[in-house]
């Protein structure tokens, strides 16, 4: 429990950090990443990528679990929760303070490098995040495009 408290304490510093940061980026300089395993959605509509990331959507089409991490850089995070989640940084932790203090949920793994993101995404069976677009490295992840 006390690992769950400083999960949130940490979120909430840089979130709030985040949203008194003017400079942020485009959805366009956010790339949405996928385990190169066996499942392969070629695109995620805007409406799913928002289920998984609030832990509504759980499996992929197969059943497989989903496992998403966040990508806590400021301007990454910015970009995503705006264009997807439809959500700001103080909003999308209050929703899982929420969901963690009812029982209902489990705190999302965060990472603040893009290379931890894309150690956890390449060796993690099911799993999805983000990171800026310019530090994919498409032999690792897939690449996923976003479906209008």
């Amino acid at each position: 429990m006390m690992l769950a408290k400083r999960g949130l304490l940490i979120l909430v510093f840089v979130m709030c950090c985040a949203a008194l940061w003017g400079g942020y980026a485009d959805a366009q300089d956010v790339a949405l990443i996928m385990h190169k395993g066996k499942v392969k959605p070629v695109s995620l509509s805007e409406q799913e990528i928002k289920e998984v990331f609030l832990g509504q959507k759980t499996r992929w089409e197969d059943n497989s679990v989903i496992r998403f991490a966040v990508y806590t850089e400021d301007s990454a995070l910015l970009a995503f929760l705006k264009s997807y989640v439809k959500k700001t940084p103080i909003q999308y932790n209050n929703y899982w303070k929420k969901l963690v203090f009812s029982g209902k949920g489990i705190m999302p793994k965060m990472f603040d490098d893009s290379q931890k993101v894309l150690d956890f995404v390449s060796n993690t069976e099911g799993a999805i995040s983000f990171i800026s677009a310019k530090d994919v490295d498409a032999q690792r992840v897939v690449v996923i495009t976003v479906a209008n």
